[in-house]
């Protein structure tokens, strides 16, 4: 699961993204292949963008999990289309 724009539009929704999915962004290692699994919808007010946290979370990731064979992405909305 990857939230997306339909699921984190308010509050209420990022609530209930919480209960039903947990963590809004996570990763796991799958036969020596990394599966990054993002959340472009952060923060609220810039969606397509991930947050500082995130991306610090990520490089964290990557640096943590280098001997991978593959590592695949997956996020809702493009963050190269971002105007920022």
């Amino acid at each position: 699961y990857v939230p997306g724009n339909h699921d984190l539009t308010n509050p209420m929704q990022a609530k209930m993204w919480g209960e039903r999915y947990g963590k809004k962004y996570y990763h796991f290692v799958y036969e020596k292949c990394l599966f990054l699994c993002l959340n472009s919808e952060t923060p609220p007010d810039q969606m397509g963008t991930i947050d500082p946290d995130q991306r610090e979370w990520a490089k964290a990731t990557l640096d943590a999990n280098r001997d991978v064979r593959w590592t695949f992405v997956f996020l809702h909305k493009p963050i190269w289309a971002a105007k920022d």
